[in-house]
């Protein structure tokens, strides 16, 4: 660890998951280092990185300031572990780290909410990210693009699960804005929000897939294309956005399926 990271962010260069992380730790101003693994060699079943993670997944947090425990909670999973790991805290699952940062570094409540009932219903959205968007967004990639092999039904079942995912966003950030809001829950933009941020970010492509290529976001989506663009324009976002357009130059123009 460098003087002055206080945590280390275990990513990868292309996927989101590391990113939506990233885009939380910017946000509060918390001070980290990305060691990006190299999923294609598997640096992530690498018995170093194992030891921290047994999943061996991404994301994972090591928290270099607190603690001497692991906290591992997965959104399929019911329940979580704890277990000591050198002195370190570990958190890992982007959902997980979100639940932590928030409730130990973010006290002024810069992204987050106060009342129990707010917090739910942050929490239900996170949830919604954590279980809908990115799994379903992670499997239509894997069918449409990475398996060589077509499976129609499944590419099917991801790009049908892909606008429903959207169609909800839609309808609940019209009425909000009906309500003269903006963001999905406590009237101010929270983690419930930012959550959706990078995969977002990953939507043009996806949707290059559907309607033979005409399958426009903006207008199928104005209200989640709006709400996107004013997360991108956050500089705490606009940062994590061109680092990763910056390890990525593939990625680079993903963001114009927006505009």
């Amino acid at each position: 660890m460098s003087e002055g990271e206080n945590f280390t962010l275990f990513s990868t260069k292309p996927s989101p998951s590391g990113w939506k992380v990233a885009v939380i730790l910017e946000e509060l101003g918390l001070k980290y280092k990305t060691t990006y693994l190299d999923l294609s060699t598997g640096e992530q079943k690498h018995p170093d990185y194992t030891r921290l993670n047994p999943n061996g997944q991404v994301p994972a947090l090591v928290d270099h300031r607190n603690g001497d425990f692991v906290i591992w909670w997965g959104p399929f999973v019911a329940g979580f572990c704890l277990c000591r790991v050198d002195l370190l805290i570990l958190i890992r699952d982007s959902g997980a780290i979100f639940a932590y940062l928030i409730e130990k570094y973010d006290v002024e409540g810069k992204i987050s909410l106060k009342t129990l009932e707010e917090k739910t219903e942050m929490t239900q959205w996170m949830h919604f990210q954590s279980s809908g968007q990115g799994p379903m967004f992670s499997q239509l990639f894997y069918f449409g693009w990475r398996l060589q092999e077509r499976v129609p039904v499944a590419i099917k079942r991801y790009q049908d699960e892909f606008v429903r995912i959207y169609t909800v966003l839609e309808g609940v950030l019209m009425n909000r804005e009906r309500q003269g809001q903006q963001w999905l829950v406590g009237g101010k933009i929270t983690a419930a929000d930012l959550a959706f941020v990078v995969w977002n970010h990953f939507a043009p492509f996806l949707a290059s897939g559907l309607e033979g290529g005409s399958f426009s976001l903006k207008s199928e989506f104005p209200h989640v294309a709006a709400w996107h663009k004013q997360m991108t324009e956050r500089p705490a976002v606009k940062h994590v956005l061109d680092e990763l357009a910056a390890l990525n130059a593939d990625l680079a123009m993903l963001n114009e399926g927006w505009r």
